[in-house]
């Protein structure tokens, strides 16, 4: 197998400072200077989809790498990609280099059959593969699952991110599709919000004039003590105080699917209403508010703490099952996006 090819630091690849590539346009186009960035200027267009996998998630952004930059702009392009068949792998890493730290501890986790670390080794490729198979999440701390179950001529249909797991769905149009994320979280990284992006259309959000950069927000949102959130504590060791995980499920129905569809979800804590990953992680939580002991115990919310945070891979959904098709780019802005979609269902 050849080795994978991955975008690292994707704002800087198609942001202002890299190629300034406007992923909202079919295809994606380049507007830099291709000559200042030692590329051939007879390319005319310097995107080229020869890659397997963007770094989406990256750990030294700090909280805003999180929701700012993530929501703000990573994604835009990854789900801008998506709605052209350009679907690509997001990965999340720590960028620490020699002595730097990272400050939301984002990780990619792999699926695979070897659990020993010694012999990961010899199933590099295996692993490489894996990722290029959609099997890998996002996190710096819950586990995260994402299936959907529906109907196809007669037959009961299964998706989702496991190894043993297609992740296309064929289903009947006009059928429902219910999707399912499953979340496992220690005590110290408390998830309060799933969010299921469905077809998502990135808003352009960045200055005419200026390079293309796009937002998005979700299509749907279930909360703890929302109808389809279900939690439950596990006790992993009780010696250790505080040696216990949440197990959630949360469940969403698109009734009447019509059209071949992806969805992304992701699982986090809100500042504010759930405590941050203190004292796991610190970096980022506000030093003005925490000069004592009492101060840094007391929960911190809404201190600005790292929250806790995880994204899939997507699923497909094919209707008729006839070979899935992108659904195109349309970049509405969020509240437009949300309204389509709640009148298609």
């Amino acid at each position: 197998m050849d080795n994978i090819v991955q975008i690292n630091h994707i704002a800087s690849h198609f942001g202002a400072g890299g190629l300034a590539i406007d992923t909202g346009k079919t295809p994606p186009q380049s507007s830099a200077n291709l000559s200042f960035k030692r590329l051939d200027p007879a390319l005319g267009n310097g995107f080229d989809d020869g890659f397997d996998a963007l770094e989406v998630w990256i750990g030294t952004n700090g909280r805003s790498g999180i929701l700012g930059e993530f929501l703000g702009q990573n994604a835009g392009d990854w789900f801008n990609l998506i709605n052209q068949d350009i679907a690509r792998i997001g990965v999340a890493n720590s960028d620490t280099h020699d002595r730097r730290h990272t400050q939301v501890s984002a990780r990619t986790l792999v699926a695979s059959a070897t659990e020993n670390p010694a012999e990961l080794g010899a199933v590099a490729e295996t692993l490489a593969a894996n990722i290029v198979a959609g099997k890998a999440i996002g996190t710096n701390a819950p586990f995260l699952l994402l299936q959907a179950d529906g109907v196809f001529e007669e037959q009961a249909q299964h998706a989702g991110l496991r190894l043993t797991e297609s992740n296309t769905l064929p289903a009947d149009a006009g059928s429902a599709v219910e999707l399912t994320v499953t979340v496992s979280t220690p005590a110290w990284a408390a998830v309060d919000t799933v969010e299921f992006y469905i077809n998502n259309q990135p808003e352009l959000t960045s200055a005419p004039g200026s390079a293309a950069r796009y937002g998005v927000c979700p299509d749907a949102t279930i909360s703890a003590g929302d109808e389809g959130w279900v939690a439950v504590d596990v006790v992993v060791n009780a010696a250790v105080q505080g040696g216990s995980r949440t197990d959630i499920t949360a469940t969403l129905t698109l009734d009447e699917i019509t059209e071949d569809t992806w969805v992304v979800a992701i699982a986090r804590g809100t500042d504010g209403v759930s405590e941050p990953l203190f004292p796991v992680l610190p970096e980022s939580l506000s030093s003005s508010t925490n000069s004592t002991l009492a101060d840094l115990t007391d929960g911190n919310l809404a201190e600005g703490g790292t929250a806790a945070f995880a994204f899939t891979n997507p699923l497909f959904i094919d209707v008729d099952g006839d070979g899935w098709t992108a659904p195109g780019v349309a970049n509405e802005s969020c509240s437009m996006s949300i309204l389509l979609r709640q009148a298609a269902r």
